[in-house]
């Protein structure tokens, strides 16, 4: 069993066409880790969730803020208020972060983003500090686009690392040094099939232990053609075909079969379901 632990789920809209993905993908035993970009978008991935529980398939739903959803003060306490209501019903959370790469986002933006990202990571520490430890960790997918440093000091000075974390760097493009702070504190990181595509991708996934280690295909780009029939087998093809072709590129490169010890990984951080 494989698990894509950064996938937006709920870019596709179509429940007929969501209904057919899903029993594809069990089909081909793929599960998911659903990012959200809103927590007041996270409640519709959560009731899916339950309903395909029911049929022996699992949505892990994770509770997000993306940073470039981050709009306003006005938005500020209310969005933050449902992020603490629904924090009780999942161990996934995501996709959090932040983003200096958007013009758009003067600094006052970029200071908001701050704010948001770190009273999230306060929120983590608080809520995994009230449990015995025994449900598993939180897994944190963290989108970090120039920010590299900005985030990881972060989540060091928030106590993150330190929590009943597990902390994922979602397509990281930063540099080495940050890469291996990141991973010296515990940290993992997930590999999009692009980052195989550069010579400095190659080298991080090399250069980070292989239980550190595991796989995204982020965003179902058949979702956003017009078309719709047949979209629920190009989408769940486009995503087994993803994770497959990482998964034998990690094993080439490293000289060692990734899937073993990435599966060993998974049931770590996301248990046997």
């Amino acid at each position: 069993m494989l698990i894509d632990t950064h996938y937006h789920f709920d870019f596709i809209e179509d429940p007929a066409v969501q209904s057919e993905f899903v029993e594809r993908l069990a089909a081909l035993d793929i599960q998911l880790v659903a990012q959200t970009v809103l927590p007041s978008q996270f409640e519709r991935v959560y009731q899916l969730a339950q309903v395909y529980a029911q049929s022996g398939w699992t949505l892990r739903p994770a509770l997000g803020w993306h940073p470039w959803w981050i709009e306003s003060r006005d938005q500020f306490e209310e969005e933050l208020s449902i992020f603490q209501a629904m924090l009780s019903k999942t161990r996934s959370i995501g996709e959090i972060g932040l983003d200096n790469a958007r013009q758009e986002i003067d600094e006052a933006g970029r200071q908001l983003q701050r704010e948001v990202f770190e009273r999230i990571l306060d929120m983590i520490v608080e809520q995994a500090s009230l449990e015995d430890g025994e449900s598993g960790p939180y897994t944190l997918s963290i989108h970090a686009v120039r920010s590299q440093d900005d985030v990881i000091d972060l989540i060091e000075r928030t106590g993150v690392y330190q929590a009943n974390t597990a902390v994922i760097l979602h397509r990281f493009n930063g540099t080495s040094d940050q890469l291996m702070r990141h991973i010296k504190q515990g940290g993992y990181l997930s590999v999009h099939p692009d980052m195989l595509q550069t010579k400095k991708g190659r080298a991080y996934v090399q250069q980070v232990p292989a239980e550190r280690l595991l796989l995204e295909t982020d965003l179902p780009e058949a979702a956003f053609d017009e078309a719709t029939q047949g979209m629920a087998e190009e989408l769940a093809a486009e995503v087994e075909q993803a994770l497959t072709e990482t998964l034998t590129q990690l094993s080439e490169l490293r000289g060692e079969a990734m899937q073993p010890i990435i599966e060993a990984t998974q049931r770590k951080l996301y248990g046997q379901r």
